[in-house]
């Protein structure tokens, strides 16, 4: 930790299995750290299914160079601003060029069982749910188990609103959470870029879901 505070570092790979202070001790120490927090960090460690590892970067042992490197030069790149989408798949030649223009990398899933696994596997800043899947409720309910998130869940029914056009029946939707479209898909995913770099350090105290 002294060395973290003391010189600059791209990434950072941490054992879990170490004398004194474990990497899950590093690990939550670095996380609550407002000044090394955004450090990438790859885990190499035999315990890749422990709950304390979701959501972060994780090379099993024994150690493959290969997927190693693969795994530092993923988190340097990304610089962890990953978004989780979590919708159908006709909305994904939509959504990921629009992050993809807004510079934001993006990982889809199409419910809450691969949802669940990609968070074991990545890092995400942010996951964006489909209203109109058919349970979204049961993919937040998956996010904040794997990720540990013990704070509130707020559903708010009045914004953003935001679909591009009618192209399906919302009439369900609208009944059930009081949502209805009227922000274009574009302008809501900027609008959320925008505050979420502005608003980084706080947002991850935060979860709000938001339709």
């Amino acid at each position: 930790m002294g060395a973290l505070r003391r010189d600059h570092f791209d990434a950072v790979t941490l054992d879990v299995l170490m004398p004194g202070m474990s990497g899950f001790e590093v690990l939550r120490a670095i996380r609550e750290d407002a000044d090394l927090r955004d450090i990438p960090v790859v885990v190499v460690s035999v315990f890749s299914g422990q709950g304390a590892l979701a959501g972060e970067s994780v090379v099993s042992k024994p150690i493959d160079a290969d997927d190693l490197a693969a795994a530092l030069a993923s988190a340097v790149v990304e610089d962890r601003s990953r978004v989780l989408v979590v919708a159908r798949p006709d909305l994904r030649e939509t959504v990921l060029p629009a992050l993809a223009e807004l510079g934001v990398a993006g990982q889809w899933a199409t419910g809450a069982g691969e949802a669940r696994r990609l968070c074991t596997e990545h890092r995400f800043e942010i996951a964006l749910v489909d209203a109109g899947m058919r349970d979204p409720r049961e993919v937040v309910d998956a996010l904040t188990e794997i990720t540990g998130f013990n704070g509130e869940v707020k559903w708010l029914k009045d914004k953003p609103e935001g679909q591009s056009r009618r192209l399906f029946d919302m009439s369900k939707t609208e009944s059930m959470l009081g949502f209805r479209c009227r922000t274009p898909l574009y302008e809501g995913l900027k609008l959320t870029a925008d505050w979420y770099r502005e608003n980084r350090a706080s947002a991850r105290n935060l979860v709000a879901v938001k339709f």
